[in-house]
């Protein structure tokens, strides 16, 4: 959707009184050539995505929060035998 845009701005030009809106994507065009118009249709959407991921992802914290009361060790061990001839076996032989 992003690159139509200027390529309706260029149709919506061609209409009577409305030529002013040829010179945007006119002179970017011929300053940079026709790869500025993509360019610019993706690079400014990516910058609003990253404006709006560098706040939320440093508000991110693997810490638990303060006012949550914090959670109990579990009281089974991590890891147990499944079959009973070895619960009593160690590990080291």
């Amino acid at each position: 959707m992003a690159e139509a845009v200027p390529l309706a701005t260029l149709l919506a030009a061609r209409l009577p009184g409305c030529e002013a809106l040829r010179w945007p994507v006119g002179r970017a065009a011929d300053a940079y050539g026709p790869a500025a118009i993509p360019l610019v249709a993706c690079a400014l959407p990516a910058l609003a995505l990253l404006a709006h991921a560098v706040p939320a992802l440093s508000r991110a914290s693997v810490h638990g929060r303060g006012d949550l009361p914090p959670v109990p060790p579990p009281s089974v061990p991590r890891w147990r035998p499944l079959c009973p001839r070895h619960r009593g076996a160690s590990l080291a032989r």
